[in-house]
């Protein structure tokens, strides 16, 4: 049966070392970005921070969030995504056209967007909104473009807010 749209679902990463049989573990994806239609969903790591990495392997985006809500990232890294375009370039790592991305205990580090011709935005991130971080870090990020066109190479975004809590 159909689940109800305004329900959040969680994806649990959190026992996939574990299973694995490895204390960390890195998933590389090889076929493409992740894309995310759903309006509002958790990807969940381990308890132990950045135990999870998921990695563009320098070669994709690693997210684009589609739906209208919230995606939700929590105790995982985010790393090594790559987004090139003739035109602009938007997320070198998460492009998010939702309402809002709220990242808790997540690193998001060595992404780049690059544009031939235009601009490029969020290094790391792009969204259309809004981006909330909990305890988390952006590093590393690029977003490259012709006559210094690039803006955020963190982050771009319209509101950001940031709150670091033990």
């Amino acid at each position: 049966h159909d689940l109800p749209r305004n329900e959040v679902y969680p994806v649990d990463l959190g026992q996939l070392p574990t299973l694995c049989g490895a204390a960390s573990g890195t998933i590389t994806l090889t076929t493409g970005e992740i894309t995310i239609a759903q309006n509002d969903l958790t990807l969940r790591g381990p308890s132990a921070e950045h135990a999870v990495t998921i990695s563009g392997g320098g070669a994709s985006r690693v997210l684009k969030h589609m739906g209208a809500g919230t995606l939700t990232i929590d105790a995982l890294r985010i790393a090594n995504g790559y987004y090139h375009a003739a035109g602009a370039a938007f997320g070198g790592c998460i492009e998010s056209e939702g309402i809002s991305i709220e990242l808790d205990k997540v690193t998001v580090n060595d992404c780049i967007a690059l544009s031939d011709t235009a601009y490029a935005r969020g290094g790391g991130i792009f969204a259309l909104h809004q981006v909330a971080l909990v305890r988390s870090s952006i590093s590393g990020n690029q977003a490259i473009a012709p006559m210094g066109r690039g803006l955020g190479g963190g982050i771009h975004a319209d509101n950001i807010s940031a709150k670091y809590s033990s």
